[in-house]
């Protein structure tokens, strides 16, 4: 998993804090994380805080979810929250629980109340919209319709121990869905904030890079993870870090920065498809280009808006996207720019773009509306017009208004049409289908076989990475030295590698922690430069047994049985538990190995 070759960075002691999160309802869960920094191994619970000094690469396992793996690079105090995928993940939030709820006159309004220090759910809340009132449950969890009247709805949410919430500003629609994860605070007193929507304000970023800027990579791998600062006064002065699947962050962004009720008009998810892709990759472009040695990209409109809420229509977007972006000319990935209104930004009435900073582009079917936003590459409510052929109006952005006249375009030609100087392509990726340990039953201080069953979508530089720690629970071991680099064929293959199992590692049956990294900086080392592409946890990967020289099948006893595989493996060559001495062929000194010791332990 980590095996890592950390460099020789000198940072302060750092204090390092790490919890985990379902990244599905973001309740708190129980599980170890598992710091490897150049002092060696720890494994912690998840909420202590652990010393630490240089880089570090964290994984974290939790009983019911799939693992995850992320680097840092520490200095002074530092809370890392890694929101983990559940395996099974709640029925509240399945297409099927969801389209059985939904309603022709509004929106399924739905939503996990949590504690906002502990993480806990949080029961018995009252929640109010309107004339409407229920009650979360033992989970936490909240449901109702918000009728789609003047297109907003507005929630309040109120518990005797905790500060009453009002969410304002939630879209409805006919039909429509928004899943909110909602933390309250302790304590008494009253707040308001806002459903996050990112057309309702310009975004505040900077200019795009020249073609050159960026890290130069022969491909583009798919991260696993991508790292979010959060709680940012500006872009790189974030206090906290969240560590989130990619995709899920993807349909966060977008939810916040799209409105999800384009996809409910005819033709109209083509707007949303475009988005996410927009959204992935302006955020991949940070995960190769981080903002901090922390945390790939802030949360706010200095980057992207990043909700804790999500919607049908725009999980939908994602999922029929799966890993698009956008290149630059030069093969790298493009920091993807979109504004809400580009019309009339410096072209003139009827053109996107600036003229200077982004190329003019007729762009007929905003003629007439306000420039909004800094005017650079993708125009978000133009990608609403072209998609649904209709004029709709910021007044009512859930109504598809009148025909432009202009036609329709797809998602693929959305895209062309506001970034014509780049290249849609999909990520490669890697995904980790299984481990084996060959031999299972192994000795201390000997090197058995882990086979990598893996599927690529295309030949691309990968490393296989490998600890275990002993299943009873303690901490992990890895194996840098045999950590290897390779160029993996596009579809299934089994690529192997090896496992040095120390000398005093505990018996009995070990779990292993693996993962795939692409080798971003092409260095052959694994290091906090590359990226998670895929974990996995296995349970009873390997049995590590006493060494007793010549015992080939490790029943304890150097016997009959022992000697006639030595005989019968003669000559062969490998990773063969016959090859007593591991020097890769068995022959007459693994022979002799047998006969000198034979009977011993019998």
């Amino acid at each position: 998993m980590l095996s890592i070759c950390l460099s020789l960075v000198v940072l302060a002691n750092a204090d390092v804090t790490i919890t985990a999160y379902d990244a599905q309802t973001h309740q708190a869960i129980r599980g170890d994380a598992i710091v490897q920094s150049a002092d060696g191994e720890h494994t912690v619970r998840l909420g202590e805080t652990i010393k630490t000094s240089g880089e570090i690469v964290v994984g974290v396992l939790a009983e019911g979810y799939h693992p995850s793996i992320s680097a840092f690079a520490p200095d002074g105090e530092l809370r890392i929250a890694f929101y983990l995928e559940p395996k099974n993940p709640p029925v509240e939030t399945t297409h099927q629980w969801i389209d059985a709820r939904r309603s022709p006159g509004g929106s399924l309004v739905m939503g996990f109340l949590t504690d906002q220090d502990t993480g806990a759910p949080i029961a018995g809340a009252l929640v109010t919209s309107g004339g409407q009132k229920t009650h979360s449950n033992e989970n936490g969890f909240f449901w109702y319709v918000a009728p789609a009247g003047n297109g907003w709805d507005t929630v309040r949410i109120e518990h005797p121990r905790y500060a009453t919430l009002t969410r304002t500003s939630i879209p409805v629609w006919p039909g429509g869905d928004w899943t909110m994860r909602i933390r309250l605070t302790p304590g008494s007193g009253s707040m308001i904030d806002r459903e996050a929507h990112n057309l309702i304000e310009p975004k505040k970023e900077s200019a795009a890079p020249n073609d050159d800027a960026g890290i130069q990579v022969a491909s583009v791998g798919f991260p696993l993870n991508i790292r979010v600062g959060r709680n940012c006064p500006t872009s790189r002065t974030c206090t906290t870090v969240e560590v989130h699947p990619m995709e899920n962050y993807v349909k966060r962004v977008l939810a916040s920065e799209w409105y999800s009720c384009w996809g409910s008009l005819t033709n109209g998810m083509n707007s949303l498809r475009a988005g996410a892709v927009s959204v992935r990759s302006y955020g991949l472009w940070y995960v190769y280009n981080p903002l901090d040695a922390n945390y790939d990209i802030c949360d706010t409109t200095s980057c992207q808006v990043f909700g804790t809420s999500t919607s049908t229509n725009a999980n939908n977007a994602v999922d029929q996207t799966p890993r698009y972006i956008l290149l630059l000319s030069s093969g790298t990935v493009a920091r993807s720019e979109y504004s809400a209104e580009n019309n009339n930004s410096g072209c003139g009435d009827g053109y996107t773009g600036t003229g200077t900073s982004w190329p003019c582009i007729a762009d007929p079917v905003c003629t007439g509306f306000s420039s909004f936003g800094h005017g650079r590459g993708l125009c978000q409510w133009g990608s609403a017009r072209w998609a649904a052929g209709t004029r709709i109006l910021t007044s009512s952005p859930c109504a598809a208004g009148t025909t432009h006249g202009h036609g329709t375009k797809t998602w693929q030609q959305i895209l062309a049409h506001y970034y014509p100087q780049y290249t849609l392509v999909q990520a490669a990726s890697a995904t980790l289908n299984g481990v084996t340990s060959v031999p299972f039953n192994v000795k201390r201080g000997t090197r058995p076989r882990l086979d990598f069953s893996l599927t690529a979508t295309e030949a691309f530089p990968l490393m296989l990475g490998a600890s275990i720690r002993p299943s009873s629970g303690g901490s992990y071991v890895s194996d840098p030295p045999n950590d290897r680099k390779l160029t993996v064929p596009a579809g299934a293959s089994v690529q192997p590698r090896l496992f040095t199992v120390p000398a005093n590692q505990p018996t009995g049956l070990h779990d292993g922690l693996t993962a795939l990294w692409f080798d971003r900086n092409n260095n052959g080392l694994i290091n906090t430069g590359d990226i998670v592409l895929s974990s996995a946890n296995y349970t009873a990967l390997m049995n590590v047994r006493v060494n007793v020289a010549g015992d080939v099948d490790f029943d304890g006893c150097v016997d009959d049985i022992d000697l006639s595989r030595v005989l019968s493996a003669f000559g062969q060559s490998g990773v063969l538990p016959e090859d007593q001495n591991y020097d890769g062929i068995v022959d007459d000194l693994d022979l002799a190995i047998v006969l000198s010791n034979f009977g011993v332990g019998c």
